[in-house]
């Protein structure tokens, strides 16, 4: 368990990006939620967001409180996977 209140933050962050991958993918494999509708735009931007939050708060908490608990580690890696994300999906917007 994470010592600083900020590593608990990112803790309660990661779930939210969790539950938010997870309702992604369960939404649009079952096709309760279609591709491009905007209940799947507003989830994935909030996954995207919570996941950015996830990476920072834990880098900080990483580096300022030196909080190196196995959860700081998972949620800096889960945050790092978001921002690979962001960045694939800028990509594809700009059409690189």
């Amino acid at each position: 368990m994470p010592k600083s209140l900020l590593g608990k933050y990112a803790i309660g962050l990661l779930i939210i990006f969790l539950l938010c991958l997870i309702t992604t993918i369960i939404g649009v494999n079952s096709g309760i939620t279609p591709r491009g509708s905007i209940q799947a735009r507003t989830i994935g931007v909030s996954m995207l967001i919570t996941g950015l939050a996830t990476f920072i708060t834990g880098l900080i908490s990483l580096t300022k409180y030196e909080d190196r608990s196995p959860a700081i580690i998972l949620t800096i890696i889960f945050g790092a996977i978001a921002v690979l994300i962001i960045v694939m999906e800028v990509i594809e917007m700009i059409g690189l």
